[in-house]
């Protein structure tokens, strides 16, 4: 028997399988059939066009190994150049769809958009409650969004300042920062231009709710964020970060602060410190690696976490009273607040005296249905 000519040159050598050829029309394992279907799909030739030959091939139904198998055979000894097929394009669209998806994702992650809609039911209550008998709607509207596009600046902003430090946490590590799906410089540029915009907008609402809007993002970004690495004391700026959106909407429609929109804001600052501090208590250990003074972490014992929260429910449950006081609501409205304010301090109780992951978990979800139902009634029961 004849001696196979060997290729001349090193960059021609081609590898040659001994072995017996699979039979024709097993799927999955490189067979003929798969690799006649990866040749006339041009996945042979995908690594050339700068494709994923894999990704494309399970979007096709061939296996891998048969765009492999094909893969060794040059064009020209295949009896002709392969060509871009439906099939490829086809899969190549779908697997560009999903990156966008993908990226959409990541990038309502980094603004904190799911969150930021709690800040706006903050924001449309004190524009409710503090506007006069007409309801502007376009003011309305310019203030929800304008307050929204600075809140989500901050956010992606913190996200930038904490990428170092999230990589440590469990319950942040996947963030699209921290995971490195995202760029930082797109981020800081993404956040300053947010943060830009909002304060802009918020700005032909009323120049008083535009000064917030930059003031609320200071304390988040230059008080709260560096002081959860020095002292627990950080809860004192971040809450009153989270208690200032209610004074935007105020402010947008009064043009002012009254004593009504300062009730609100008490409502919203002291409802956070059992919602925190529940918060804290299950998510210690990760706290802990990154190096945040959280009450958990600074006190062990959970005294300086107890005392926190049960003067966060007990504020909470007097503020809930405060708008009667002042004629923002009346007698149906503290049939509605007084029992949730009730119910918010047993929770917390249960929590401060016994703490646990079940009483935390109930602490975390009371909060997350008290506040809005508090203000709802605010808005909506009849004064």
């Amino acid at each position: 028997m004849a001696a196979t000519k060997q290729p001349a040159g090193p960059e021609e050598r081609l590898p040659v399988s001994t072995g017996p050829i699979p039979a024709a029309g097993r799927s999955g394992d490189g067979s003929a059939a798969d690799v006649r279907r990866a040749r006339s799909t041009g996945l042979a030739s995908a690594d050339a066009r700068g494709c994923e030959p894999e990704r494309l091939a399970s979007a096709c139904g061939i296996s891998p190994r048969g765009v492999a198998t094909a893969a060794l055979v040059p064009p020209f000894a295949q009896g002709a150049r392969a060509v871009e097929s439906p099939a490829l394009l086809e899969a190549a669209r779908r697997s560009s769809l999903a990156g966008a998806a993908a990226w959409l994702v990541d990038l309502v992650d980094l603004v904190k958009a799911r969150l930021n809609c709690l800040v706006l039911v903050t924001i449309a209550v004190g524009y409710q409650v503090g506007r006069d008998l007409v309801f502007d709607r376009s003011l309305f509207a310019w203030t929800l969004l304008g307050a929204f596009l600075g809140a989500c600046g901050a956010c992606a902003l913190n996200q930038w300042w904490e990428a170092e430090h999230d990589r440590c946490m469990r319950r942040t590590a996947r963030r699209p920062l921290a995971a490195g799906r995202l760029s930082r410089d797109a981020a800081l540029g993404l956040g300053l231009a947010l943060l830009g915009a909002g304060t802009v907008v918020l700005r032909t609402c009323h120049s008083l709710a535009a000064t917030l809007n930059l003031a609320i993002a200071a304390g988040y970004l230059l008080l709260y964020t560096p002081l959860k690495r020095r002292s627990a004391w950080f809860l004192l700026p971040g809450a009153a970060a989270g208690a200032a959106p209610p004074l935007i909407g105020w402010s947008a429609a009064q043009g002012s602060l009254g004593a009504g929109a300062w009730a609100l804001f008490a409502v919203v600052f002291s409802w956070q410190f059992p919602h925190f501090c529940a918060i804290d208590w299950l998510h210690r250990d990760d706290y802990r690696r990154a190096g945040h003074r959280t009450p958990v972490v600074v006190d062990p014992t959970g005294r300086l976490g107890c005392a926190l929260t049960l003067a966060g429910a007990l504020g909470f449950f007097a503020s809930c009273l405060a708008p009667v006081g002042l004629g923002l609501g009346g007698t149906y409205y503290a049939a509605v607040a007084v029992p949730l304010g009730l119910a918010y301090l047993a929770l917390s109780l249960r929590f401060a005296f016994a703490p646990s992951v079940a009483s935390a978990r109930g602490l975390f979800f009371g909060s997350l249905c008290v506040l809005p139902l508090v203000l709802g009634a605010l808005v909506l029961v009849p004064a």
